[in-house]
């Protein structure tokens, strides 16, 4: 029951930070005066966070997720990282129960952790509601394609070194010329998880390079195509 919960934690959030996206986008455009409306979305998404907290039991384990989902972890990985954390506390006092059947409950827990989620989506989304740029490209619903990245999860920043790479060599462009919005729509296409603070840590790679580094993956690749040819003429000297 679990996964299947799971696979609509994925599902549904896209469409709902979507909705909710529009409903603040268009609540913007229509305002006369938009000063007024910039701090009146800015309070009601606020207040969306409390009501999440109204039940003051389960505050940590809202608090705790919302950490885990900055950081990018997948919701499998969040809702097993909660279950091993409050779980396993010996239940001693009222509240300790509360938040172990909470838990336990996994439809409770997921619904709940949807919305902990559209939270955070539209806590980032702000900025270019009230900017009045297009719809954020993390609202792209989740791919279907079942072609997937299979690099480590450690080595995400590896897939955004690839995509850099062809985008500045001149094999990959976009209307808007903006090179991150390539990189989350082939993302998703290729069922990439990327983390949701991937620019910064791709800029700390940069950063932290020394003169004459080449990143891996470019090698690998390189190497890979060259094996593959060598192969390929080989079977086919053994075919003539």
């Amino acid at each position: 029951m679990k996964d299947i919960l799971i696979a609509r934690f994925e599902e549904i959030l896209p469409r709902y930070a979507h909705v909710w996206e529009q409903k603040l986008r268009t609540q913007y455009e229509r305002a006369k005066d938009k000063e007024y409306v910039k701090g009146a979305i800015r309070q009601s998404v606020n207040e969306v966070f409390w009501s999440l907290c109204t039940n003051t039991a389960l505050r940590d384990i809202i608090a705790d997720f919302i950490s885990l989902y900055k950081k990018g972890e997948t919701p499998a990985a969040i809702f097993n990282q909660l279950s091993a954390k409050y779980n396993t506390r010996e239940i001693v006092t009222d509240r300790d129960k509360e938040l172990h059947d909470f838990l336990v409950d996994d439809r409770q827990a997921i619904k709940l952790f949807i919305r902990c989620a559209a939270y955070q989506e539209i806590e980032w989304r702000i900025p270019s509601i009230l900017n009045g740029e297009p719809l954020s490209a993390l609202v792209v619903p989740v791919a279907t394609s079942t072609i997937q990245w299979v690099c480590a999860k450690d080595n995400k920043n590896e897939f955004v070194q690839l995509i850099y790479g062809l985008y500045h060599a001149g094999y990959l462009r976009t209307d808007t010329g903006e090179i991150t919005k390539i990189v989350e729509t082939l993302a998703a296409v290729l069922n990439v998880g990327l983390s949701k603070n991937w620019q910064s840590n791709h800029s700390g790679s940069v950063h932290k390079t020394s003169e004459g580094y080449h990143s891996p993956i470019f090698k690998k690749i390189g190497d890979a195509y060259d094996l593959y040819i060598k192969n390929k003429l080989k079977r086919k000297k053994l075919n003539k």
